[in-house]
């Protein structure tokens, strides 16, 4: 039996039985077959946890190692995506880095994105490997009423008003102005 820590789970493989532990991943996958069998490990590149603009590209990266029994690397899989444990999309998992953009399958809100990949390590069935990540969308905006091709003089005053909108986090508003 391997037992191997990551990030926030515990991943333990034999005979193609993988477990995630408490890091908020999901439960394990389990293959078939008797045979001996590599390992498939995925690490996160980006964080588990994040906001981001709404409608505005965001990508979540990954890294995959998947190796047979004699420890040597295998080729690609296959790889889906869930959100809200919906399958939203699909595509080949590289061994290496991956990196995929989600954001046209992200709501405004809160949401669970799962990737889970399915990469060959020598047995009958495909090792299964998953990471969650919870991402928040948020809309944001700043209204103002200044005419910006209005001319002001450097010894004139003018007044305008600003509004910034949104939620979900913390607005500041910062002005510099310049000579």
């Amino acid at each position: 039996m391997e037992i191997e820590e990551n990030d926030d789970e515990i991943i333990i493989i034999t005979n193609k039985l993988t477990i995630a532990g408490s890091g908020g991943s999901g439960g394990g996958d389990t293959g078939g077959g008797g045979t001996t069998t590599g390992s498939a490990i995925m690490n996160r590149l980006t964080p588990q946890t994040v906001t981001v603009l709404y409608q505005q590209p965001y990508s979540i990266g990954f890294e995959i190692i998947a190796t047979d029994s004699s420890g040597e690397t295998t080729g690609n899989g296959t790889y889906e995506i869930l959100v809200g444990g919906v399958k939203v999309g699909d595509g080949t998992a590289l061994q290496g880095e991956n990196y995929i953009d989600v954001s046209s399958y992200l709501v405004l809100g809160k949401n669970s994105v799962q990737i889970k990949a399915y990469m060959d390590t020598g047995g009958s069935d495909s090792t299964v490997v998953r990471k969650t990540w919870n991402i928040t969308t948020t809309q944001m905006a700043l209204t103002w009423d200044y005419e910006e091709t209005n001319i002001n003089s450097t010894d004139s005053d003018f007044t305008f008003s600003w509004t910034v909108s949104g939620s979900g986090f913390t607005k500041n508003t910062h002005i510099i102005i310049d000579d």
